[in-house]
């Protein structure tokens, strides 16, 4: 009787001939890194490993992938960063792993963030104030919803893409 094979083993077989090129095994080892550096920092940004571990897993990559070059490594990291996100553990790993000036970015976050506490308090405000005037309805317990405000949400568009252009220049530095 014939021999019984694997999947495995009849694709290896059919496959034994073809040999990766220098460029697809290069292209082939960066997404491994990637996808294992991406596990390792939602892990980080999940608090489910420390910083020091963090460093140590990513020497550890290095190591394994005989990779010294950082850019590649910033760049998937700055890659994560995000205006309406808790950027602090992001910009935390930058400085102190990679040793990266974040002054600018963290201005940059605060600086959006204060832009839409104030944007949004005066739509509140004028919201608040056009349903006292044309509907009589007032009082502590009125809460507009801006989501729903077409006016807010334009608005909101032009703040995001201003500060999106922002971060892509602070992040290109």
């Amino acid at each position: 009787m014939g021999e019984i094979k694997s999947t495995l083993e009849l694709v290896l077989e059919k496959t034994k001939h073809l040999k990766l090129s220098e460029e697809e095994r290069k292209e082939q080892k960066y997404k491994e890194i990637k996808l294992k550096l991406n596990g390792l920092l939602q892990k980080y940004q999940d608090r489910m490993i420390k910083e020091e571990e963090l460093k140590k897993e990513i020497d550890s990559l290095r190591k394994t992938y005989s990779f010294k070059e950082n850019t590649f490594l910033i760049n998937e990291i700055m890659g994560r960063l995000k205006l309406d996100a808790d950027n602090r553990l992001i910009l935390n790993l930058l400085k102190e792993v990679f040793g990266l000036k974040v002054k600018d970015l963290e201005s940059l976050f605060n600086e959006y963030q204060h832009t839409i506490e104030s944007l949004s308090q005066k739509r509140i405000n004028e919201l608040k104030e056009s349903l006292s005037k044309k509907r009589f309805i007032s009082g502590s317990a009125v809460v507009p919803n801006l989501e729903s405000d077409e006016i807010w949400r334009t608005k909101m568009e032009e703040i995001r893409n201003k500060f999106q252009q922002k971060l892509r220049e602070q992040k290109s530095k």
